[in-house]
């Protein structure tokens, strides 16, 4: 019995920890689906195009998101779940070969499951369930 869980726990260790990320988008309804793992802090995402966006992601502080982000339109005070002391707060900017990006901000808390609201550069506005 212990051998299983021992082997388990090592493969986990060695290929880190993927959750699920699901984003709704807020006009329509429409679902993406992600994966996000934990170990190199990266997500992966497709979207209904096929295009692929992917990329890290990293403390959010004032200094993360420049004037090109989309959230530096005053979007950051709207989301009031982000001052909350308890939680990390995340920043991720997902890049496709196609020009196509997505931001994400987030709070998660132990073992990486949160909430979160996501722009795309064309303006489609989701929100982020880890």
């Amino acid at each position: 019995m212990r051998k299983p869980l021992l082997a388990a726990f090592i493969t986990a260790l060695v290929s880190g920890y993927t959750s699920e990320v699901k984003l709704i988008n807020l006009d329509n309804g429409a679902t993406l689906i992600g994966s996000r793992n934990l170990r190199h802090r990266s997500i992966q995402l497709k979207l209904p195009s096929g295009e692929m966006l992917d990329g890290h992601y990293v403390p959010l502080k004032s200094s993360t998101i420049g004037s090109e982000s989309v959230f530096s339109q005053g979007h950051m005070a709207t989301m009031p779940w982000l001052t909350s002391d308890h939680s990390f707060r995340e920043y991720a900017r997902l890049v496709g070969k196609n020009g196509k990006f997505l931001e994400i901000v987030f709070s998660s808390e132990w073992p990486g499951h949160g909430t979160g609201f996501a722009k795309t550069n064309d303006g489609g506005d989701y929100e982020v369930i880890l």
